[in-house]
């Protein structure tokens, strides 16, 4: 369209005029191409507001700025055709809307020279549900951008020339199935993983259930998997190995449900058999790796065929454990995670461990995590033959396809060696009760009576009372209180997590946690959108790959308690040392502790059983315990838990029940924190009413405080605090010399004014 309008000859002109005869304020003119103005005018030339007709009928009305369409306007079409926003010398540039009639196309956002550039939404249908959100170079798709679809189909990823070029991911709704990875031309090319979600996903069902939900994580080609890759089936199962079309065809390995491995060529997506040659696994029963442990007893082939027939002997029942714990809900896993599999997850073996009571001294969840990472490992045939085929070297391999490579090496500890989204296959759960059998019992003479001992008494009782030996071992004391729950848990951990992880891991001696920026970027990266992400369940966090001691995890946590000065008494080294090694301490069957915890407060069953009971009848020998464990490493997970008992006093008096329910989770853990609380604008109220607020408030707050004194032994209530609480000081106090000196250094001065036998405490 023509922006200079200078050498346009007019036909007529009315309106007013300066004193020079040049058309001057406001004025209507006709021209002789038969486009006509209606406007302001400065000294002979069109400049301010108007209102333009061209001759072929499309109009703009909006700023002049010298003959010149620039400013904000808006152009409307003989078509119904609109456009709002700036222009630039007659052309579309900045922010702007267009619209059309005869279609229910909408664009808002950035133009340059007339075209589409920058970020910008263009909705497709009325309801704006279908949409492209992102960036626009030059009126096409480039950059990163997402697009829904009219059925719910969405890709998030990059674009180029209006196809999907990059790194992306593409979720199709009507077949349930989801692929991130690289891609060009509109189709799936390079790396990436591919996953088909079961029907019934939302209801998480058991494996005998499953039909259909497979992943396949590799090397595609023109939409299709071509190339080195691994496909995952359902049943646990995998085939790794080359692909062509879609089809299993090369060299490859094939691992069956039960751990066997067949290792040959395929052609067609068909195994190449010798004459005589069953493709089928030549056992029922799981295949263990288990040489380390075997090795070591008197007759390892008889001691390997006995823990195979044990095994077997409980399969149903081991099943349905593994089934039941696939659905159990866990405070550790991130809300609304999206799973890859059904398989049970590291933070379901660590509720498992906690409601069967395995964890003991000699098996802590630090030690299981590490358990479990050697039960994920392949078979050795397997690892053989991926690094044979493994490139040497990687320069020429695009960034994704080098992330893909180094995930099959690092798949048995994804996101660090204490990660809650790590998988399980059956057989990789059943070495792993193994494994913790052998760590847990060590004291047995052979390695068929450990895993024996742990299956009947702390294990079958969960599924099959029956084959379990009583009497079943007691229950144990949950992290979570009844009341709460689970996504509950999960939210009031979400609000606090920087500080928890900034604790922690300066204990660990790590790098801080990511900012809140720093994790943006990283979201919105292209990696982000990779199948490496995808199969790493997200972007590693920090936390899951150290550990930190317990001392120094106690210590910080009295300083950041101390520095809120939030907390009615003073949270104490040993308070929190207590609660952070209660895995530990609690956990040995044949220990006083564990005797303590299963006998009513004072012998009055009313009173309840608890941790808080035996933190109070702490004798010399269980001081003495802490003492000797205070630099056990902890790994992120028992961390939480150790606050998560702290900041919660779910056994507390039923005349407390009304001020504990005034307390918010995550005012709670703020507390223990160190953090400031959120202020809340209030409207103005009557004086009554204020002081009533203020008075519930400090309810509150002072029962957190009890709650903290009486779980921690004497934490600092003394002679100030309720009789309950001064008592349970002057219980505690007994032994507390056995700390003396070890830990966090001087006490705080709120600890030393308390009075009592507390003073004695760290």
């Amino acid at each position: 369209m023509e922006a200079e309008l200078e050498a346009v000859a007019s036909t007529s002109y009315e309106g007013s005029v300066d004193a020079q005869g040049r058309w001057d304020g406001h004025g209507r003119v006709s021209f002789k191409s038969g486009a006509t103005y209606d406007g302001m005018w400065r000294a002979g030339r069109m400049h301010g507001h108007g209102k333009f007709v061209f001759p072929d009928g499309i109009s703009y009305e909006g700023e002049f700025q010298d003959n010149q369409l620039t400013g904000t306007g808006v152009y409307t079409w003989p078509s119904g055709a609109q456009y709002e926003g700036t222009v630039v010398r007659g052309r579309r540039e900045g922010r702007g809307r267009l619209s059309f009639t005869k279609s229910a196309a909408v664009y808002e956002g950035d133009w340059r020279d007339g075209l589409r550039h920058g970020q910008g939404v263009l909705y497709n249908n009325v309801q704006r549900t279908s949409y492209y959100r992102g960036q626009w170079v030059d009126d096409t798709k480039h950059g990163a951008g997402v697009m829904r679809y009219d059925n719910g189909d969405v890709y998030d990823g990059q674009w180029e020339a209006d196809k999907k070029r990059g790194l992306g991911t593409m979720r199709w709704e009507s077949s349930r199935q989801q692929y991130a990875g690289e891609w060009d031309n509109n189709v799936p090319n390079g790396a990436g993983l591919h996953v088909w979600f079961s029907e019934q996903e939302a209801g998480i069902p058991t494996h005998a259930q499953l039909l259909m939900h497979n992943r396949y994580y590799g090397h595609f080609k023109n939409g299709r998997r071509h190339g080195y890759g691994v496909l995952y089936y359902a049943t646990g199962a995998r085939y790794e190995g080359y692909w062509h079309g879609d089809l299993k065809h090369g060299q490859g390995c094939y691992v069956f449900e039960n751990g066997e491995v067949w290792a040959g060529a395929f052609a067609h997506d068909r195994p190449v058999l010798a004459p005589g040659e069953a493709f089928a696994p030549t056992s029922t029963g799981v295949q263990l790796q288990i040489d380390d442990l075997v090795e070591e007893e008197e007759n390892p082939a008889a001691s390997r065929r006995a823990i195979g027939n044990l095994l077997l002997c409980y399969n149903t029942e081991l099943r349905m454990l593994y089934d039941k714990y696939c659905k159990r809900p866990s405070h550790q896993l991130p809300p609304k995670m999206p799973r890859l599999s059904f398989s049970v997850l590291a933070a379901q073996v660590w509720e498992l461990a906690n409601d069967c009571r395995l964890l003991s001294p000699a098996l802590t969840l630090a030690g299981l995590d590490g358990l479990c990472a050697t039960s994920r490992l392949q078979p050795e045939r397997l690892r053989q033959f991926r690094q044979q085929e493994t490139p040497k070297a990687m320069d020429y391999l695009t960034p994704e396809q080098v992330r893909f490579w180094q995930h099959l090496a690092s798949e048995h500890a994804p996101g660090g060696g204490h990660s809650p989204v790590a998988d399980l296959t059956f057989r990789a759960f059943a070495e792993l009760l193994v494994r913790a059998a052998a760590a847990r019992f060590a004291h047995l003479p052979s390695l068929e009576r450990r895993l024996h001992q742990a299956l009947t008494l702390h294990i079958l009782h969960l599924v099959n009372k029956a084959k379990a030996t009583l009497p079943s071992p007691p229950a144990p004391t949950p992290v979570l209180p009844p009341h709460i729950a689970v996504e509950a848990a999960v939210a009031a951990l979400d609000s606090v997590r920087p500080r928890l992880a900034e604790i922690f891991l300066a204990a660990a001696g790590a790098e801080p946690p990511p900012t809140k920026e720093q994790q943006q970027a990283a979201a919105a990266a292209p990696e982000a959108r990779g199948g490496a992400a995808a199969a790493a369940g997200g972007p590693p966090d920090p936390v899951h790959g150290v550990t930190a001691p317990a001392r120094a995890l106690a210590a910080a946590l009295e300083e950041a308690a101390a520095a809120g000065g939030r907390l009615s008494y003073p949270l104490s080294f040993k308070g929190a040392l207590l609660q952070l090694l209660w895995n530990y301490v609690s956990r040995n069957a044949y220990g006083p502790v564990q005797r303590m915890t299963m006998e009513p407060a004072g012998g009055d069953a009313s009173e309840g059983a608890g941790f808080r009971t035996a933190a109070e009848s702490l004798g010399a020998e269980d001081e003495q315990e802490l003492l000797f464990v205070m630099d056990q490493q902890l790994s992120w997970a028992e961390f939480v838990d150790g606050v998560w008992r702290i900041a919660t006093d779910w056994a507390g008096d039923v005349a407390d029940a009304a001020s504990h329910a005034a307390v918010p989770l995550s005012e709670r853990l703020g507390a223990v924190l160190g953090l400031e609380p959120e202020p809340e604008p209030e409207p103005p109220a009557p004086s009554g009413q204020g002081r009533a607020k203020s008075a519930k408030g400090a309810a509150g707050g002072a029962f957190l405080g009890k709650a903290l004194s009486r779980k921690g032994a004497g934490l600092g209530g003394g002679e100030e605090g309720e009789e309950g609480a001064g008592e349970g000081a002057r219980g505690g106090g007994n032994g507390g010399a056995a700390l003396q000196g070890v830990g966090s250094g001087e006490q705080p001065e709120g600890a030393a004014a308390a009075g009592g036998d507390a003073a004695s405490y760290l």
